[in-house]
């Protein structure tokens, strides 16, 4: 993705901004030894650190995210209203259920699901660095994606079969 630059932090204004990153400094104080050799700082703010402090090194800058933002936002929308043209049409229309039709119905209804159900919470994933939607929901859209990129390659096979 081209143009990355990395984010610096100034980790004593985030310490003395974020009440939570003083709290979790103070417990791992307190959950560490008295002995220097058994603080293993790393590993204690690692277990207590919020999500929000997670780090995302590669954010893009704020005019090439609007750009993606907007080329993203149009591609979604033209897959959204189109596969859903295509749905309707066909299921309304009792002379458009030949065969030849009901797998490109099968292909719309996958990227219909893709366009919708997955590939808006993957460009918001591009944008930030992370996954703020949680873990379920990440398992979610992973099998999503790979049910749907199946359904069109098997959906395109017995095509070419038939």
């Amino acid at each position: 993705m081209g143009n990355t630059q990395e984010k610096e932090v100034d980790l004593l204004e985030l310490y003395l901004r974020d009440p939570n990153l003083r709290y979790n400094v103070s417990k791992c104080v307190n959950d560490t030894g008295p002995d220097p050799s058994q603080r293993d700082w790393a590993h204690c703010l690692g277990r207590h650190a919020p999500t929000a402090l997670v780090s995302r090194p590669y954010l893009m800058p704020w005019p090439q995210e609007v750009a993606w933002a907007a080329l993203f936002a149009t591609m979604i929308a033209v897959a959204v209203a189109g596969n859903a043209i295509v749905v309707w049409i066909i299921v309304a229309h009792r002379r458009m259920r030949t065969i030849t039709n009901l797998f490109l119905l099968n292909l719309a209804i996958a990227d219909f699901l893709m366009a919708s159900g997955n590939a808006t919470f993957n460009f918001v994933f591009m944008l930030e660095s992370h996954w703020p939607f949680g873990q379920v929901f990440c398992v979610g859209s992973n099998f999503m994606a790979n049910l749907t990129v199946s359904t069109s390659v098997f959906t395109i096979l017995a095509m070419s079969i038939d």
